[in-house]
């Protein structure tokens, strides 16, 4: 069962499923829990706190981590990982058509986000943000260290690595924004993401101004009892 484990900014935890009726819930492909059980909690949560719903799903995302984890180069990764988009929309319609009732949930691959004219704009000013804004810099290459977990051998390598990474926190980023702009801005977790929580308490300076509406509902999921 999921229940909200944190919503930022921290002042509106009382009223972040009040009075709003549009949500966005992220899905990042490959994340254990956006599987089966797991993802049915989150859409039910859902379905009983919002009455529309934008489920962006991370295929084009993804062919950063199937970079990362398999080692494939950028033009077979990124094949790789509409097809798997594709697959996992195919394969979770019937639960999404469960809940259609209460919320309406529309798919939203973050491939075709991509296409948005706003992207290319959004995408630069982050660029140079990591780049010139140290504080931001350090709550990207923190969460670069989590996402890659320990640190490998080969130099080299951790440094094609890294930059995967960056371009996948990067991009994700501008994909959000790019939401927002278009008052799409409560985005919904099961899970954390530190850069997203740092950016809605107000911690990054300078940052495009859809994204100051920005409110992160994190999800803690919650294993139920059998009886």
């Amino acid at each position: 069962k999921a229940h909200i484990q944190s919503v930022a900014p921290k002042q509106l935890k009382k009223d972040a499923v009040v009075n709003n009726d549009k949500c966005i819930l992220g899905i990042s492909m490959g994340n254990p829990n956006m599987e089966k059980a797991k993802l049915e909690a989150s859409i039910q949560w859902v379905s009983k706190n919002f009455s529309e719903c934008i489920l962006i799903i991370g295929d084009s995302l993804y062919r950063y981590t199937l970079q990362i984890t398999k080692g494939m180069p950028p033009e077979e990764s990124l094949d790789k990982a509409l097809l798997f988009g594709e697959k996992f929309i195919h394969e979770h319609e019937p639960l999404i058509e469960k809940y259609n009732r209460n919320c309406i949930f529309h798919w939203l691959p973050t491939s075709k986000l991509e296409k948005n004219p706003l992207f290319n704009i959004y995408h630069e000013k982050f660029k140079k943000l990591y780049r010139e804004n140290i504080s931001y810099r350090k709550i990207v290459d923190n969460f670069i260290g989590i996402y890659l977990g320990r640190v490998l051998s080969d130099d080299n390598l951790l440094k094609e690595k890294n930059l995967c990474a960056l371009n996948y926190i990067l991009e994700e980023t501008t994909l959000i924004t790019c939401l927002c702009a278009e008052d799409s801005y409560i985005f919904v977790y099961p899970g954390s993401i530190k850069s997203f929580i740092d950016i809605a308490e107000g911690v990054v300076t300078n940052i495009p101004k859809p994204l100051l509406k920005l409110v992160f509902i994190s999800l803690r999921l919650k294993r139920l009892k059998r009886l």
